[in-house]
């Protein structure tokens, strides 16, 4: 039982780290969104404030920057059935983990209450054999 309870911790940091390293790349994504929002704002007010200089690049630069941000959406959206597998993965080995655990924890007190029951005999039979020597004695 202790093999399959380090195996069972094992396999929770495992899925734990697994799904760590999703989520940071979900937010990762999320972080380049905002960052692409934030460029293509300063573009769009460089663009404005001087249209003679900027204004005929800024199409295409739109057109490419709505395209990465496009791409960018896509990888999330991805990102979400393979975020919830994760967690569903790390629930049910977690679930795993206290099954045995809890195996584990009855069988111990069956073990106790197997080795006190077995120690209050002998007890007892002490205290049997005691008596009956003071009653041949006395």
């Amino acid at each position: 039982m202790d093999n399959l309870i380090r195996l069972g911790e094992w396999n929770v940091d495992e899925k734990r780290r697994q799904l760590s390293d999703l989520l940071k790349l979900m937010a990762d994504l999320e972080r380049r969104v905002r960052e692409l929002d934030d460029e293509v704002e300063r573009e769009k007010f460089a663009a404005r404030s001087k249209p003679s200089e900027s204004g005929m690049y800024y199409g295409s630069y739109i057109k490419a920057a709505l395209k990465r941000r496009e791409n960018l959406m896509d990888s999330l959206e991805q990102m979400d059935p393979v975020v919830t597998a994760a967690r569903d993965e790390l629930a049910d080995a977690f679930q795993d983990l206290k099954k045995v655990e809890i195996t584990q924890r009855n069988r111990d007190q069956r073990e106790a209450r197997e080795r006190d029951r077995r120690e209050q005999a002998f007890l007892d039979e002490l205290g049997q054999e005691s008596h009956r020597r003071r009653q041949r004695a006395g």
